[in-house]
């Protein structure tokens, strides 16, 4: 028996049908004991984000409208036609002007929902371009608009079955902003509201009940006999102190549909289960064969075969994990021939380093001796060309520290310079700028000379003139940058192509060697590998106007010590 649990086969076998029957028993428990609770739950949660939702939609076309009838208080004509309407006469009814009535009449474009506008002054009279008998009949028959002094908006239902009534005091907002000069009343679509109300319903038995608290107001979807109660309806509500919404839904239509659910889910279920049983004898043959290729072929990497390849038999899971397993051989491939190929470049460079050792006191000794038979030669020119010499290469040495003061890497930079200037008179010059707070940062020596000498031997004696070097440094974010940037010839785009692939190349080449390894392409390599991929060379360049060549050094190198 446990000879054959130990098949990954049989395993997932039994795995997917254990799997099955305590699906089927967990749904069952779950309809009977966590359904319709559930049920409930999901409706209260969408009752509640439908009422909230809508209730925003409410009172924002409510401060729309309400906004529009602050515009018309405002409005200075309209406060001028019902001030004159106010110091005339009750007998006389003053006419309204062309203009008059096309100022009302813009209003009514503000919204479509809007149906009409009328004006109202003291004495009772009305004044719009429609006509008001039935509007005006209506506002008489509430008798508490007569005495209102609350210049807040009163909204009614009650005027037909298709529209809402808004009605709102003009107080004079030029001499006194407690005197009422008339009103201002609007007749509004119904739909602004229940259409807004309708689009977040949830399904045809879910309704609703908009009311405001002066009971003015009213929107239902039923009629108002209806009691609610929490034995028998799901209800949510949103009140602001003035309108309350509300909505409900009944329980027996929302567990109407559980009985279905109960059939569906044992049907499906027990569906599940013969076709589970089915796909798992047919699928783990699938899954196991490809898992023993990978297994097979991992063996042969292990022995050294890195040539082994997994046969991909599909795009699934299985097929991916073969495709990246015979990446992964492939990588691990070409990392060993790198790490041959960099062995033996090492071993070629200690070898040429050998061969190139002086004993530094020998050289300082004689450079002396040869300084001081020219200075009794009067030779000044050679004496000066052997102490920059000797200068040069005291500062190269540094006591065999690898790392040297900004401040001595920019000396080093000088002195070479002074050699070349020596040897080249009056054909270049050149400038330092390095900021004093940066002199003391240690960074890898030999890094701005081969720039220099780059400048100089492919740039200014190129052009055929005398030209300028200017040597900087400085900080910018979090890392220091030294800039060598000359006025010589230039390259070409694909000339500073050519040379930036060659940067990147890790084959050293025999004539690399030869030049003394501190080429571009040797800083370069030497900057990545000390402090990380984000170093290196920079390199910018204009045919016949000059290169510029940055070095970015992070303040902290790639093993995160401080630089």
């Amino acid at each position: 028996m446990k000879r054959r649990f130990k098949s990954i086969k049989n395993r997932i076998m039994f795995f997917f049908i254990g799997v099955a029957v305590f699906q089927i028993a967990a749904m069952a428990l779950f309809a009977v004991f966590h359904l319709r609770p559930s049920l409930t739950k999901m409706y209260e949660e969408h009752l509640e984000k439908f009422t909230e939702s809508a209730f925003w939609e409410i009172n924002s076309a409510k401060m729309k409208i309400e906004n529009y009838t602050v515009n018309m208080i405002g409005d200075s004509d309209i406060q001028e036609f019902l001030r004159s309407a106010d110091y005339s006469s009750q007998n006389y009814v003053p006419s309204m002007t062309a203009e008059m009535r096309n100022r009302i009449l813009s209003y009514t474009d503000y919204d479509s929902a809007i149906r009409s506008i009328y004006l109202i002054d003291n004495y009772g009279r009305m004044y719009s371009n429609l006509s008001h008998n039935a509007v005006s009949g209506y506002l008489e028959s509430k008798e508490d608009l007569k005495g209102r002094k609350d210049a807040s908006a009163v909204w009614f239902t009650d005027f037909n079955d298709s529209s809402i009534v808004v009605y709102r005091i003009v107080n004079n907002n030029t001499t006194d902003l407690t005197q009422k000069i008339g009103a201002v009343c609007m007749v509004i679509d119904k739909s602004l509201f229940v259409d807004r109300i309708g689009q977040f319903l949830l399904e045809d038995t879910q309704n609703y009940r908009l009311e405001s608290a002066d009971g003015n107001f009213r929107l239902s979807s039923v009629g108002d006999g209806d009691t609610l109660s929490d034995k028998k309806y799901i209800i949510s509500s949103r009140d602001n102190g003035i309108w309350t919404l509300k909505t409900w839904i009944d329980k027996n239509e929302a567990y109407a549909s559980i009985y279905l659910i109960f059939k569906i889910l044992s049907l499906e279920l027990m569906v599940l289960l013969v076709i589970s049983v089915c796909m798992v004898i047919y699928l783990s043959g699938r899954i196991t064969k490809p898992i023993s290729d990978i297994r097979n072929a991992m063996k042969q990497v292990g022995k050294g075969n890195m040539h082994s390849e997994v046969p991909v038999s599909g795009e699934d899971e299985i097929g991916q994990l073969a495709e990246t397993m015979n990446r992964m051989s492939k990588k691990i491939g070409e990392l060993v021939e790198k790490i041959r190929r960099e062995e033996t470049n090492q071993r070629l460079l200690e070898l040429k380093a050998m061969q190139y050792q002086i004993n530094p006191h020998f050289l300082y000794n004689t450079l002396d001796s040869i300084s001081m038979f020219a200075r009794k030669n009067h030779d000044v020119q050679s004496e000066e060309l052997v102490i920059a010499l000797s200068d040069f290469f005291r500062i190269s040495l540094s006591h065999g520290q690898e790392f040297v003061t900004l401040e001595k890497e920019a000396e080093y930079a000088v002195c070479y310079l002074e050699i070349q200037n020596i040897r080249f008179p009056d054909q270049i010059t050149w400038n330092v700028s390095v900021d004093e707070k940066l002199k003391d940062i240690k960074i890898m020596k030999f890094i701005l000379q081969p720039l220099v000498e780059n400048s100089i031997y492919h740039g200014i004696r190129d052009a055929g003139r005398k030209g300028h070097i200017q040597i900087s440094a400085y900080q910018e974010c979090d890392g220091l940058v030294l800039c060598v940037e000359d006025d010589g010839t230039g390259m070409l785009p694909e000339e500073l192509n050519e040379l930036m692939k060659e940067l990147e190349s890790e084959e050293i080449r025999e004539k690399d060697i030869h030049e003394g390894g501190f080429g571009l392409k040797n800083v370069h390599q030497r900057l990545k590998l000390m402090y990380g991929e984000k170093s290196g060379l920079q390199i910018e360049s204009e045919w016949e106007e000059g290169t510029r060549i940055k070095i970015f050094i992070p303040l902290r190198c790639k093993s995160g010590e401080k630089v």
